[in-house]
């Protein structure tokens, strides 16, 4: 008989878990239950949606209802699983009894709210979900006000996405924009990005309250009162653990589901992968949460693989994360310095503003590069930068770097190409070693 492996979660983790298991073995049911009533969609791809770079909120689907069945997956859409008994290995749903041999979770993450008055008011918008996507691409019109509250990536992209829109938005920055990700000079050049492009900041204060009656009519920051027509809640995520934690599964120091390096749970045969899970950082050593696509999918292909019957390792993370803003392009690998120095690591600083191409050759682009070494070691195990186009590949390139234990002297003596069109006898990046 088949072996049979469920999967809850249809994400970038569940859907990497599933194909994964049926590349593995041809010999196995797979059964996926995902709450929403679409396949794979893209759910980075949602803010470019809203601002009308992407046509429709079809475009985004990843993986496609054929495309599961001609993987024979058997995609249950619209299901909501309301308990699994580990006993027996049943998945009991609103719609039938699933068994199972093995268990993949893919939970995802929500939406962190604030606890703060007015957030249920009508005009209040999250974008975690399609069905999000379209609500809030109905309120993109111009003559009317967003406020955006938070300083992260979607908070950047949905500010953007609704400016494109034509709407007045404001950006509610308590620290700076992207701190987890950058460290504070390029968080400014961020910022000043944010600006030029008419968008208003305001900055040292959060949100204390939605204002309103029936409906949003705008936020109370510090003592000021500002107008707005919807607020958007762009304050973080946080793992969707609910149903682990009903099943007795360990919940991590973190709030995430806690895994050993195959990605399975303390309960035997039961694997969670993606946004849901706590995974080890590459440079403490320590838990870590990750909301990147990326990851997701390499955890889900490991859990995946695992649950049919292989044995693979999940390796540590490094973050790798990029962004597009506007006109520029802004990455990010490893640990910011405040990150670094709150794991006690000593490290040197280099921040090099330089020239994508040449002087004397047309349509070079600055490039900021800022990178962090160990002081000890003399190893990279930070990079960030911010460039007109391309940080995707010089970020790549930084990860690898660090996994490889590259040290600066090694990475400033690296043989970097060069041809006048195509690049400077300099690399921004070794300059900054």
């Amino acid at each position: 008989m088949d072996k049979k492996v469920v999967v809850i979660g249809a994400g970038s983790a569940g859907a990497s878990a599933c194909f994964a298991a049926r590349k593995h073995t041809r010999d196995v049911k797979i059964t996926c239950i995902n709450d929403e009533e679409f396949p794979t969609y893209s759910r980075c791809a949602l803010p470019f949606v809203v601002g009308g770079e992407i046509e429709n909120f079809d475009i985004p689907t990843v993986f496609s209802f054929e495309f599961y069945e001609k993987q024979k997956v058997d995609l249950k859409t619209s299901t909501i699983v309301r308990s699994v008994d580990t006993d027996n290995k049943v998945v009991k749903t609103d719609k039938g009894d699933f068994p199972y041999d093995a268990l993949v979770i893919t939970t995802g993450g929500k939406t962190k709210i604030p606890g703060i008055p007015g957030t249920d008011l009508p005009g209040v918008k999250v974008l975690r979900t399609r069905l999000d996507g379209e609500d809030l691409f109905k309120e993109g019109r111009k003559g009317r006000t967003a406020v955006v509250n938070g300083a992260s990536f979607i908070a950047l992209e949905v500010a953007e996405a609704l400016k494109l829109r034509g709407m007045d938005v404001k950006i509610v920055i308590r620290s700076r924009a992207l701190r987890s990700m950058i460290d504070t000079p390029l968080s400014q050049v961020v910022e000043d990005k944010l600006v030029e492009k008419g968008i208003d900041i305001l900055k040292g204060e959060a949100v204390s309250a939605v204002l309103g009656d029936d409906k949003v009519n705008g936020v109370k920051v510090g003592d000021a009162e500002i107008p707005a027509d919807i607020v958007v809640m762009c304050t973080g995520t946080a793992p969707e653990v609910e149903l682990a934690r009903s099943m007795g599964i360990e919940i991590g120091e973190l709030g995430g589901i806690k895994v050993d390096d195959r990605l399975e749970t303390n309960i035997k045969d039961v694997y969670a992968a993606g946004d849901c899970v706590e995974s080890e950082c590459f440079i403490r050593k320590t838990p870590v949460l990750n909301g990147l696509g990326t990851i997701a999918t390499r955890q889900g292909m490991v859990a995946g693989i695992n649950a049919a019957g292989g044995d693979l390792k999940a390796p540590p993370v490094l973050s790798a994360s990029v962004m597009r803003l506007f006109d520029v392009d802004i990455g990010a690998v490893g640990p910011t310095e405040d990150f670094a120095k709150e794991a006690g690591i000593d490290v040197a600083i280099s921040t090099v503003k330089y020239p994508s191409l040449p002087h004397y050759y047309p349509g070079g682009k600055d490039v900021q590069v800022r990178l962090l070494a160990d002081k000890t070691t003399g190893k990279i195990i930070g990079g960030q930068i911010i460039v007109h186009k391309g940080a995707a590949e010089r970020i790549n390139m930084l990860s690898m770097a660090i996994l490889k234990g590259t040290t600066a002297q090694e990475l400033n003596m690296a043989d970097f190409c060069y041809s006048p069109p195509c690049s400077d006898t300099w690399a921004a990046e070794a300059i900054a070693a």
